[in-house]
């Protein structure tokens, strides 16, 4: 039956018209029903030849059909308590003004009467989960956008779908079931949730992975800031999945690309308070190790920031974490090496910030891949794996002590920086507030424009790191991954004498006897005094060549010293 409206087409040679099983293409005494689920994929030359027309009569018919849908699809309908100020609402807001509207059973009913998918005399509850898919997908589509995303590299990969909120990728789902729950009332179901999501995926724009966290930007709460040129732009055609939470003013923006920023700028800010503990060179390494932070390239960066306790490195990590927010992920350095679902928290991210004590770092071919700049392929607890190529993690950890490294080749010790900090704070000058202050609005805002000037400070260098050279670095991890380091504060180093293996070995654990510290085993002692002094054999005995015990006059001198 024609519907209400007495709607038709112009088309002399074709006729449609609306009936509760659909819409009624008529022609030549024929006709055919087409459902409006299936309007998309009919096939034209068919329904030409069953109805006697000619193909471009179907199509224009199919295009008048889809005009007239389209014209008259419903729209999301504003809370009436926020109608006045909707649009100054964030997205957060208006989903939860959204949660809280009363049911529109009423719309789904007109809708479907519209269509002709149930008659004025029908409750809504007669709308298949299909209908009321298809209602609630325009009607939601008429108030968000939505983009999918396919991370796995294939074309074969599954996409996943995102909620735009202007270049941010919001949760979809829970757009969706916010929607549906609120409009469909008690008519709400998983089932009809998940027939929306399907629809909304299908009529969703696809953007290349690539277009995701892009590392020149950085979305921050007033804009997007441009890495490469220190300013605001207008507009990219970037989506991020998470926004530095400070507001940045383009005045200070301004002033660090004229050069006129220097670190007095920053002398009161809390932050800053952890330069007393830092040497000008080691502070020269810190200010590029936290410039790195921003930077939009990958830089081959394992920071390791070391000093013993009260020399601000809990306060320096927890600022920086505070400022960025997601842009900084804590997996430890253990999970980084044993977990295959550590590096999941570091999607998006622009460094690995750690605070943690000393664990061996054995499986250094995946530390050096996660800071090599190469694309990186990351598990996912029950969805599928990423592969990102966007890659320009740094790896900055926070210890006492320098954790023992396994060093096989030159390619890691490149990546190496060491920043060692001194200086304890006594006990009685320490500042318990300190760390609450850090993470204030205000604070965090300074935090964040000291980073914004190392990275500007770093650039200007042309990236290039300033650090320790390789043979200090490989002595320091040297030390640091042998249990006998210590040990050598009490030989002496002579070119013209050798010492029996066994005589060493009985002078070693002597001295642990003394310091009260438990020897490592005989064999093992050999391997590593060997690892730093030649074994020599002589008529049968095996000695150590070029180093021989300290004296006690030597051993005092050094006490005293």
């Amino acid at each position: 039956m024609p519907n209400k409206n007495n709607e038709r087409s112009d088309n002399k040679s074709l006729e449609w018209v609306i009936s509760p099983r659909g819409f009624i293409l008529q022609a030549n005494g024929r006709s055919c029903i087409i459902k409006v689920e299936d309007l998309d994929s009919l096939d034209i030359k068919a329904t030409a030849l069953e109805l006697g027309v000619e193909p471009k009569d179907v199509f224009r018919a199919k295009c008048e059909i889809h005009s007239f849908i389209n014209g008259f699809r419903p729209s999301l309908p504003v809370p009436e308590e926020v109608k006045g100020f909707w649009n100054e609402l964030s997205f957060e807001e208006r989903l939860e003004a959204i949660a809280h509207m009363d049911p529109q059973i009423n719309m789904l009913w007109e809708e479907g009467v519209r269509r002709g998918w149930i008659s004025e005399v029908d409750d809504a509850k007669k709308l298949s989960v299909g209908q009321r898919a298809e209602i609630l997908t325009g009607i939601i589509l008429s108030r968000f956008r939505f983009v999918k995303v396919n991370f796995s590299g294939k074309s074969t990969g599954k996409y996943e779908l995102y909620a735009l909120d202007g270049n941010m990728l919001r949760d979809a789902e829970n757009v969706i079931d916010t929607c549906v729950n609120s409009m469909a009332g008690y008519l709400a179901s998983k089932n009809l949730i998940s027939e929306v999501e399907s629809r909304v995926m299908s009529k969703a724009r696809h953007i290349s992975s690539d277009k995701i966290n892009p590392p020149e930007y950085l979305p921050v709460k007033n804009g997007i800031i441009s890495l490469r040129y220190f300013e605001f732009v207008p507009q990219c055609d970037y989506y991020f999945t998470y926004r530095v939470p400070i507001e940045v003013d383009p005045e200070f923006l301004r002033m660090l690309r004229e050069g006129k920023i220097t670190e007095d700028y920053f002398s009161n800010s809390v932050v800053y308070k952890v330069r007393r503990h830092y040497d000008q060179e080691n502070w020269e390494y810190l200010l590029d190790v936290l410039g790195s932070i921003l930077a939009p390239i990958p830089l081959r960066l394992m920071a390791f920031i070391v000093g013993p306790q009260a020399t601000g490195k809990t306060l320096l990590a927890e600022a920086v974490k505070a400022c960025l927010g997601q842009g900084i992920a804590s997996p430890s350095l253990k999970d980084l090496q044993q977990d295959p679902f550590a590096l999941q928290s570091a999607i998006g991210a622009r460094a690995i910030i750690t605070s943690e004590t000393v664990y061996a770092i054995k499986e250094v071919e995946v530390l050096k891949r996660l800071v090599g700049g190469d694309t990186l392929s990351i598990n996912r607890k029950h969805k599928p794996r990423i592969e990102l190529s966007n890659n320009t993690l740094k790896i900055i950890c926070f210890s006492n002590k320098l954790p023992p490294i396994d060093i096989k080749d030159d390619a890691l010790l490149d990546r190496i920086s060491i920043v060692q900090a001194e200086d304890p704070i006594p006990e009685e000058e320490r500042d318990s507030t300190l760390l609450a202050k850090v993470k204030s609005k205000e604070e965090r805002w300074k935090t964040f424009e000291f980073l914004l000037y190392c990275a500007w400070e770093l650039k200007q260098r042309d990236y290039r790191l300033r650090r320790l050279d390789q043979e200090n670095i490989l002595k320091l991890v040297d030390e640091a991954s042998n249990p006998i380091a210590w040990f050598f504060e009490y030989v002496a180093e002579d070119l013209e004498v050798r010492t029996k293996r066994t005589v060493m070995w009985s002078y070693y654990v002597e001295i642990c006897r003394k310091r009260e510290v438990e020897p490592v085993s005989r064999n093992k002692f050999y391997v590593l005094m060997g690892r730093r002094y030649p074994v020599v054999k002589v008529r049968g005995e095996y000695y150590f060549k070029g180093v021989r015990p300290k004296t006690s006059a030597e051993l005092e001198l050094g006490d005293n010293s």
